[in-house]
C-alpha cells in the first residue's frame, strides 16, 4: 500500500476487511455520502513488512499447535512502533469522517472494586511474574468523556484510548 497510497489519483482508501454479506451495500452508502463512516483501524499498518516486529509474523508452519508468547511485554502493535520510533503508514485507531467531533470532560477513575466473574474469568492462561493470573481482563480504570458532533453531517465517533507520546493523524473527508 505504501507504494500507491499517496498517488495523486488516490483520493481515499476504503479498508473494508471482512465486510460480510451486506458489505457492498454498506461501502456504497459510505462512498456516496449516504452514511458517515465511523470505523477505526483495529491494528497498525506499517510502511514496509520489515517495520513490524519480526517475532510477531507467522512463519507458515502449521505442524504444531500455535501459541503466542508475549515476551515483548506491552510493546504490541502501535506500542511497538512507538518504542522503536517507527512512523507507520496508518496507525491503530486511524479513521476518517465526513464530520468533525469535539471531546470534552475526560475523566479517568481507578476501579476500586473487584470485577465480577464474567468480566475476569477466561480460559486463556495469563502469567504475571511467572504465576497464573485471571486478571487479563480486569477493568483497572474507567474513562468517560462527552462527544459532540460539531460538523454539518450526522455521524458517530468511536473514541479510543491510545496511550502514546504521538498524537493520532486525522484527515477529514469531504462529502460530494
Amino acid at each position: 500500500m505504501s507504494s500507491w497510497h499517496d498517488h495523486e489519483n488516490v483520493s481515499s482508501i476504503v479498508y473494508a476487511y471482512y465486510s460480510g454479506q451486506e458489505g457492498g451495500h454498506a461501502i456504497a452508502s459510505v462512498l456516496f455520502g449516504d452514511v458517515n463512516p465511523s470505523g477505526k483501524l483495529p491494528f497498525t499498518i506499517a510502511n514496509k513488512v520489515s517495520d513490524y516486529d519480526q517475532g510477531a509474523l507467522f512463519n507458515g508452519s502449521v505442524s504444531y499447535q500455535p501459541k503466542v508468547v508475549f515476551d515483548e511485554g506491552v510493546f504490541l502493535d502501535y506500542k511497538f512502533f512507538d518504542q522503536k520510533n517507527i512512523t507507520p503508514l496508518y496507525e491503530f485507531g486511524f479513521g476518517s469522517s465526513y464530520s468533525t467531533f469535539e471531546l470534552s470532560g475526560l475523566a479517568v477513575a481507578a476501579n476500586a472494586t473487584a470485577n465480577p466473574a464474567p468480566v475476569r474469568e477466561t480460559n486463556e492462561k495469563f502469567f504475571v511474574d511467572g504465576k497464573n493470573s485471571s486478571s487479563l481482563y480486569d477493568v483497572a480504570y474507567t474513562a468517560t468523556a462527552s462527544v459532540k458532533n460539531t460538523g454539518d453531517v450526522a455521524g458517530a465517533e468511536v473514541a479510543q484510548v491510545r496511550p502514546s507520546s504521538r498524537p493520532p493523524r486525522r484527515a477529514p473527508l469531504v462529502p460530494h
